[in-house]
C-alpha cells in the first residue's frame, strides 16, 4: 500500500511543473521600419508567460546605421546581468533580468549561444539592404 502512495507522488510531482514562471516583454524590432516596435521608449503591450525557470532577455545590435531590438523569454541563466560584444563590424549588448517585465528598462547584458544567433539575426538583415 505505501509503496503504491510512493509511486503516486512521484508521477504526480514529475508530471506538474513546480516554481514560478514570470512575465517579460516579447517583441523585435528593426528601427529604421518600426521605432516604437521594440526600441526605447517601446509599445509595451506585447507581454509573454515565459516556462517555469525563464528569464527575460533585451538586447540590441548595431551595424553602421541598422539596429534591431529584441525583447523575450529565454532559457534560465544564473544571474541577472550585461554582455557586451562586437564581431564582424557588428556590436551587440544583451541583458538577462529574472523579475516579472525586467526586460522593459532602457539598457541594463545573454547567454553566448544567443547572442551569437542574435548576431547572425542582423548580420541578415544587414545584407538584404
Amino acid at each position: 500500500m505505501q509503496l503504491s502512495v510512493v509511486c503516486v507522488f512521484l508521477f504526480v510531482a514529475a508530471v506538474l511543473k513546480t516554481g514560478e514562471s514570470i512575465r517579460c516583454y516579447s517583441c523585435v524590432g528593426l528601427a529604421a521600419i518600426s521605432p516604437t516596435a521594440c526600441m526605447d521608449p517601446f509599445d509595451a503591450t506585447n507581454v509573454s508567460t515565459c516556462d517555469t525557470g525563464s528569464a527575460c532577455l533585451k538586447s540590441v545590435a548595431k551595424r553602421g546605421d541598422t539596429v534591431v531590438m529584441t525583447r523575450s523569454c529565454v532559457a534560465d541563466i544564473s544571474e541577472n546581468g550585461c554582455h557586451r560584444n562586437s564581431i564582424g563590424g557588428i556590436s551587440s549588448d544583451t541583458c538577462w533580468c529574472k523579475t516579472d517585465l525586467c526586460n522593459g528598462a532602457t539598457f541594463q547584458r545573454a547567454t553566448s549561444t544567443f547572442l551569437v544567433a542574435l548576431i547572425m539575426f542582423a548580420a541578415l538583415i544587414a545584407r538584404r539592404h
